[in-house]
């Protein structure tokens, strides 16, 4: 066979497969459009269901259990269950209304795992407001920073006393941390309390995931969370200037109708779309919800970059945070409490901007190197199933702490840091 004659077999091959190819392409869009057509058809046929299934207030019982698939009722039921829990239960529920800060946990209460004194911090010794004779430690923060799913004298803050006594160094350090709470009221209770004991240090404790509760309202939207409480929040603006609303916060009480007439949604970021956007008035986004619910909430901090709103705010209350405590004539220190997700991480931290931001002002702790030499099981706390440091994490924190403030600044001034420790007598 001649050349000519294999390139003209060759052409007529190749425009053969155009040819195949053409009749082929509708043939599998059509496949496609089909396909999503019959899912579309079966999504819709399980919305009705659910629709007919379900009670005139939005619920349906499925093997003994109620589950509210009405997505504009679905928060409501929930909330005003856990309303009725804590009004039912006021006089001895742990955590209460607070006018500033949302919550807080009572205080002089006596639990097996925990104590909290009438000034409100953890534990139960008596102190003064008046600038004691010893250097002051005042610490803010949320759980990581009270120390949850520890004793009290096996939380950080108490240790940090124990081990910067035995480095000659006289001091009392009062742990106003709160389980909870985001970047913003731990600042708000700062604003409040902190002043009062006229502190020589104010430590913050970032755990990462705060920056997401900054965005938040209604705590129970929040992932489902069991708190009957709205919360303060700030709104960064474009100018960098930040507006609280929702202050004084909204009480238990009327939450739900503040709900109801959109105040609360205003400035709310979880589940604010709903009852707004038909896709998210569905039996099908409501039962996932509800399932979504019952799992723990994910903590997202590999999405906390800097464009984002999460990040920004984050930031600016830390900024302002520092700015006003040292306006003050108090130290600063801020000390990074990495959650699971930051400690497992093997990739740089998507927050890893900010630190590097407040180490140029040599104000921020980074342990987390530390902590990733020990293994799961010891670092965390229930034998590495819960959500917090163990003991040892919490000693880490505390001697990383301790070694940062022997050798800064704050401890080369020997008038304060020599006097004596306080006494820890109940």
């Amino acid at each position: 066979m001649s050349d000519s004659q294999n390139n003209d077999l060759a052409a007529d091959l190749e425009l053969g497969n155009q040819s195949n190819r053409q009749r082929r392409f509708p043939a599998v869009f059509i496949r496609l459009l089909l396909m999503l057509s019959s899912t579309l058809l079966v999504l819709v046929a399980i919305e009705i269901v659910l629709f007919a299934l379900s009670a005139e207030d939005g619920t349906l019982t499925f093997r003994g259990e109620e589950i509210v698939l009405d997505p504009k009722a679905q928060a409501g039921s929930e909330i005003r269950h856990l309303v009725d829990l804590y009004t039912q239960n006021r006089d001895s529920v742990v955590r209460i209304y607070d006018p500033i800060v949302g919550w807080r946990t009572r205080p002089g209460i006596e639990r097996p795992m925990m104590t909290v004194s009438e000034a409100g911090f953890r534990g139960l010794r008596s102190v003064t407001e008046e600038r004691p004779s010893c250097f002051r430690i005042v610490t803010f923060g949320d759980s990581f920073t009270f120390g949850a799913e520890v004793l009290d004298h096996e939380a950080w803050p108490y240790l940090l006393q124990s081990l910067l006594e035995r480095a000659g160094l006289g001091n009392e350090v009062l742990n106003f941390g709160e389980g909870g709470y985001g970047t913003d009221q731990a600042y708000l209770r700062w604003t409040r309390e902190g002043p009062l004991f006229q502190p020589d240090l104010v430590i913050f404790g970032l755990q990462p995931e705060n920056a997401f509760r900054n965005l938040n309202v209604v705590r129970n939207l929040y992932f489902g969370s069991p708190l009957p409480f709205s919360k303060p929040r700030f709104v960064l603006h474009e100018n960098q200037s930040l507006q609280l609303v929702n202050s004084p916060p909204v009480s238990p009480e009327g939450v739900w109708q503040a709900i109801e007439n959109g105040s609360l949604l205003r400035h709310e970021r979880y589940q604010s779309k709903s009852g707004r956007n038909w896709w998210a008035n569905g039996r099908i986004l409501a039962l996932f919800r509800n399932q979504m619910y019952k799992n723990p909430r994910p903590c997202r901090v590999s999405g906390l970059f800097p464009e984002t709103e999460a990040y920004r705010l984050m930031r600016a209350l830390i900024l302002r945070f520092r700015s006003e405590v040292i306006a003050g004539g108090t130290d600063f220190l801020v000390v990074h409490l990495p959650n699971k997700p930051s400690v497992n991480s093997m990739q740089p931290l998507a927050y890893e901007p900010l630190l590097e931001e407040l180490a140029e002002d040599g104000v921020v702790v980074r342990p987390e190197s530390q902590l990733r030499a020990i293994p799961p099981n010891d670092l965390w706390a229930g034998e590495g199933k819960g959500g917090h440091y163990s003991p040892l994490g919490n000693s880490i924190i505390a001697q990383f702490v301790a070694n940062s403030i022997v050798s800064s600044k704050v401890a080369s001034e020997p008038d304060r840091m020599s006097r004596p420790a306080p006494s820890f007598a109940k």
